[in-house]
């Protein structure tokens, strides 16, 4: 069942069903599950299942996600992380050699983006390549020219050899589907959604199966309409969403533009009008602070629920970085990647001194770290590198270590030398031309932080103590040592 409810109402509307639906358990829901489409709404429903029920006390429902419900089924099968499928692609992609190595990694996420959206929407491709480019074609009224043949062989190949060297262990997509058809089959108590969009068809049959069993109601959004211009839902439907047959009929225009020309006609005053305004920032820098000082100025005015939607975390963080410097504390919904982290940084900046013969804009930036050698004395370290640049521009060496090593012990100077020194027994184990098994690259990595002092600063910082974690646990891991 699924009952649709105005936006603005949707959790308090939601909460006031789910009471009413189970007010004979009351104060008691903790035989029931609620599925929200992230933990971080978990709060706000909590509060108005609260608020509904009007009791001192409440034991609330299981709160939680499709994915993490799905988790509480045990399969009989093994699975694999996708850190395997991502080793197992990458090296069936490099023994083929279609690509520059620079792409495999890449493209391997994005094969196993579109391997799982298979799985997802139950489709299997056929096991003859033939045929699958006859249904390309024909999906796509297309000829099968070189380029789709070539995408089709991409695909087909690499789907088929991956199966192959996975054998009777599940990818994290496969047991997601096995664990909702064994979550539908055992079905004990109803089931409710609030928010769910765009589900998988596995997970549609799923609600659906799991309804034959015990009641499930669904509460979505009910969606602005074209004639619901007061909340500029015509502006909306005209940026975001295609047009469906029925606008074509209607001879809507297709490209954004010319849909903006035909909004214009049919509502000429905007309703956004005075609560929306552009800012044309010239670097991301400038941009947060704009964003920064809106939310500072908005608090003064005595404001307090203010969103703020980034396009990229990079943005995001930089934002968070002001406002927490002006005592204003942000929850961060958004999360940030190591890619953005100075800990990610320094690691992958060691990376390419390695690979580069040690570069000397490279070398000098990663010696400013203060991240990096810091068993030496703070002002040492910093007199050291300002000395190892001057040695550097004076006698213009760009790069190979032994060149420093060899300007720095000319020219009397310890401290550039010990640090130099300290690079190259760190440097020692990189220079291996032998194939190593990913765990003993992850092994030589972590030495490689403890060499160069930079395991206890990077324990004290929140992002680097999770990368330290997560370099543990894969050094954990069995399949890497094969």
């Amino acid at each position: 069942m699924i009952r649709r409810i105005p936006e603005t109402e949707l959790l308090r509307g939601a909460a006031a069903a789910i009471v009413a639906a189970e007010r004979a358990r009351l104060p008691d829901l903790s035989a029931c599950t609620v599925l929200v489409p992230n933990l971080h709404a978990a709060p706000a429903l909590a509060r108005a299942l609260g608020h509904a029920a009007g009791l001192p006390t409440l034991l609330l429902p299981t709160l939680t996600t499709l994915p993490q419900l799905a988790r509480q089924a045990v399969l009989a099968q093994r699975g694999v992380p996708d850190s395997v499928r991502q080793n197992l692609l990458y090296g069936a992609l490099r023994a083929r050699k279609w690509f520059d190595a620079t792409l495999l990694w890449p493209l391997t996420g994005e094969l196993l983006r579109l391997f799982d959206e298979l799985t997802l929407n139950q489709v299997a491709l056929p096991g003859s390549y033939d045929n699958f480019v006859r249904q390309l074609a024909q999906a796509y009224a297309a000829s099968a020219g070189e380029s789709l043949q070539f995408e089709a062989r991409l695909v087909h190949e690499l789907w088929h050899a991956l199966h192959r060297d996975l054998g009777a262990r599940l990818d994290p997509a496969s047991a997601y589907v096995l664990q909702l058809g064994q979550l539908a089959q055992t079905a004990a108590a109803p089931l409710y959604g609030v928010g769910l969009t765009d589900l998988a068809p596995v997970e549609v049959a799923f609600l659906a199966r799991y309804g034959e069993r015990q009641p499930v109601m669904l509460f979505t959004a009910d969606t602005l309409t074209e004639d619901d211009r007061s909340a500029g839902g015509a502006i909306l439907k005209a940026a975001w969403k295609n047009p469906g047959p029925e606008d074509r009929a209607s001879k809507i225009p297709s490209s954004l533009f010319e849909r903006a020309r035909h909004l214009r006609a049919v509502v000429p005053i905007s309703p956004l009008a005075g609560k929306l305004r552009l800012f044309g920032a010239q670097s991301l820098e400038e941009e947060a602070r704009a964003a920064a000082t809106q939310v500072r100025l908005w608090l003064a005015e005595g404001k307090r629920d203010i969103a703020i939607v980034a396009q990229d975390r990079l943005a995001a963080r930089r934002v968070r970085a002001l406002l927490e410097r002006g005592h204003v504390l942000v929850k961060d919904e958004t999360g940030w990647t190591f890619s953005t982290t100075a800990a990610s940084a320094l690691i992958m900046r060691w990376l390419d001194l390695v690979a580069d013969d040690f570069y000397y804009q490279d070398l000098l930036d990663f010696l400013k770290s203060p991240l990096v050698l810091s068993q030496i004395e703070r002002e040492t370290r910093r007199d050291a590198v300002s000395a190892l640049e001057l040695l550097i521009r004076e006698h213009n060496v760009v790069s190979r270590l032994a060149h420093y090593l060899d300007v720095a012990r000319a020219n009397v100077q310890p401290a550039c030398v010990a640090l130099l020194e300290a690079l190259d027994t760190a440097r020692a184990g990189w220079q291996t031309r032998r194939a190593l098994p990913l765990a003993a690259w992850l092994k030589l990595l972590t030495d490689t932080l403890d060499q160069l002092g930079m395991r206890a600063p990077l324990a004290r910082d929140l992002a680097g103590r999770q990368m330290l974690d997560m370099l543990a646990r894969a050094g954990r891991a069995r399949w890497l040592t094969r």
